[in-house]
């Protein structure tokens, strides 16, 4: 009774949940105002920062290497044989971040669960003459954690590796148990996605430095879940390459019948086709743009400001400015944010 429940959202989304976790598709940019949490990102997509630098600019740019390094924001392999000059005057990285489930806000502010996610970037290092550097995130693609049957229908679970019913009758796996338990946890708690007032001025950096520990340390533990889950569970990483592969726009009834509908079908087909095409960031939805990752993105750029024995000029999204310097302080380009971050003495 619990999925067919959840299938209710198929008129929009990619009806994929089971247990309350499950890859949650996007609603088209053109759909009903009442969607935009679950509006895609685009690929192309740029997030961008100008910070003042003091300072080589290899130095700045080792340091930065061996920050991505030592926090797990890239390929340690990949970033180690990089190497920089003085004479440069741009240079991209591939950056990554892996995201754990996290609380998402659907149709009318109906609290649902994103699905674990690996999240990939290029950034793109400018330097000018004016002792600035420039910094580009984008070229984003992603990979989405969904529990998949043993015939390829996503938001089921496999019954080769489930001997077992729980109370409901429902097939039960330990491995998937624990993200569902997880994701229990999250909806019942509200659970914050990012500690946000980790980037306000009121943090010395030596809290901030501690608070990175303690994410990376949880990160791993999850994703060692989720690890033991694709090998003993149910779930399986679906990709932008890999994603046409899979069955989507299926639920089960109460009497456990799989069931789909042509209106489904059609919205699943056009979903698939803008992930596998790379026109949508596959795990990015503008609720969690706007909760998580742009909150993540800030924290970065202001620790290769702190790097760079500089600070951050400003920040934008797609070229539009949305934080910038204002009596010395980082804050929000909109007046009514300004006013309360001021207030309040925030600072980015």
């Amino acid at each position: 009774m619990k999925k067919f429940l959840l299938s209710l959202v198929v008129l929009f989304t990619i009806g994929l949940q089971a247990m309350a976790q499950g890859f949650i598709g996007a609603a088209s940019p053109a759909g009903p105002k009442m969607l935009d949490n679950m509006k895609p990102v685009m690929k192309d997509q740029s997030y961008s920062t100008i910070i003042n630098t003091n300072g080589s600019k290899v130095e700045t740019m080792n340091a930065i290497k061996n920050y991505l390094i030592e926090y797990e924001v890239a390929d340690s392999t990949e970033l180690s044989v990089v190497d920089f000059d003085e004479s440069m005057s741009e240079i991209k990285l591939r950056l990554g971040y892996r995201k754990g489930q996290t609380l998402l806000k659907g149709a009318m502010g109906a609290k649902t669960i994103a699905p674990p996610m690996r999240l990939w970037m290029d950034a793109i290092f400018a330097f000018n003459d004016e002792n600035q550097m420039m910094i580009t995130l984008t070229n984003f693609n992603g990979s989405v954690l969904c529990f998949v049957d043993d015939d390829g229908y996503v938001g089921m679970h496999k019954k080769s590796r489930c001997p077992l019913k729980d109370e409901h009758g429902d097939l039960f796996n330990e491995y998937d148990n624990k993200i569902t338990e997880e994701s229990k946890t999250i909806l019942a708690s509200s659970m914050a996605i990012v500690d946000a007032l980790l980037l306000m001025s009121g943090y010395n950096e030596e809290q901030r430095e501690s608070w990175r520990r303690s994410n990376l340390e949880d990160i791993r533990n999850r994703f060692k879940m989720y690890d033991d889950a694709v090998k003993k569970g149910s779930s399986e990483w679906i990709t932008e390459d890999n994603i046409v592969d899979y069955k989507f726009g299926y639920f089960l009834d109460p009497f456990g019948k799989l069931k789909t509908n042509d209106n489904l079908q059609e919205t699943a087909k056009e979903q698939v086709e803008n992930y596998h095409s790379g026109n949508w960031v596959l795990g990015m939805f503008q609720y969690s743009w706007k909760q998580d990752f742009q909150d993540f993105f800030n924290g970065v750029f202001h620790d290769f400001a702190v790097i760079a024995k500089g600070s951050i000029e400003s920040i934008a999204l797609d070229g539009e400015i949305l934080y910038e310097q204002y009596e010395g302080k980082v804050v929000p380009v909109d007046p009514k944010e300004r006013k309360k971050w001021l207030k309040k003495g925030y600072s980015l």
